[in-house]
């Protein structure tokens, strides 16, 4: 459920042979018709194709589901739920891992590497953008790995220009406008990337501001002993003071 984002009830109906191919050789899990009455086809990986391989291969040869009872039957449920309690009974987590919560990561998880919202929804089988918008929160967390993200391309880009001999003060300034140029350049049409995209450059605007704020203090603290010693030389060549 982790990499595949199924239901707890598309689980338990898989039959036995629900591994596809394409041409190019990529594998597929063909999930039944479901909640939604809308069957899909879900790309796995390599690792979670060798788990079902292996479930296969366990139980009886002849039978339809992928996994079942052991007299045969369909799997209720909260037999998942339990399995998953048991496994992680020795687990000291801040709050209950649920079979739902599984599909909830798996759909943050594909977000926060970059996917479409319109691809999260064909994995997830949604019909509607607002019901997928529900399994893909962005976490402070996420909003701050972007920043150092954007941080670090902003640095090999500074890094390279110095490498090539233009060698240039860095002006704070100027890169943080830099990086709140990026964020909106590429954070694309979907509405969660526009609202992650609006959030980080709130944040980024915030940082900028106190940048200024810093640069102005420490223009004035530059400033002030020039101005005393101004004034003491101004001092010393008046004759009248002499």
């Amino acid at each position: 459920m982790r990499n595949t984002g199924l239901r707890v009830g598309e689980l338990a109906s898989l039959p036995r042979d629900c591994v596809h191919s394409d041409a190019a050789g990529i594998r597929y899990l063909k999930v039944p018709l479901g909640k939604l009455d809308n069957e899909r086809m879900v790309p796995i990986d390599d690792a979670t194709f060798r788990t079902i391989e292996w479930i296969r291969q366990s139980g009886r040869p002849d039978r339809a589901l992928l996994v079942e009872s052991v007299r045969g039957c369909k799997l209720y449920s909260y037999v998942f739920s339990n399995a998953l309690k048991a496994a992680l009974n020795d687990v000291d987590l801040p709050e209950p891992l649920t079979t739902h919560r599984l599909r909830h990561t798996y759909a943050t998880t594909l977000m926060s590497a970059g996917m479409s919202l319109r691809g999260i929804m064909k994995l997830l089988g949604h019909h509607d953008y607002r019901m997928t918008l529900r399994y893909t929160e962005i976490t402070l967390e996420t909003v701050g790995d972007e920043y150092f993200a954007a941080m670090k391309q902003l640095e090999a880009r500074f890094t390279l220009a110095v490498e090539s001999g233009d060698v240039a003060e860095l002006d704070p300034d100027e890169a943080l406008a830099d990086i709140i140029r990026w964020v909106r350049k590429t954070a694309g049409t979907e509405p969660v990337a526009v609202r992650r995209a609006a959030l980080l450059s709130r944040r980024l605007k915030r940082a900028r501001a106190e940048v200024r704020a810093m640069a102005r203090a420490a223009l004035k603290g530059r400033e002030a002993p020039r101005q005393i010693r101004a004034k003491c030389e101004s001092s010393d060549s008046d004759p009248e003071t002499g």
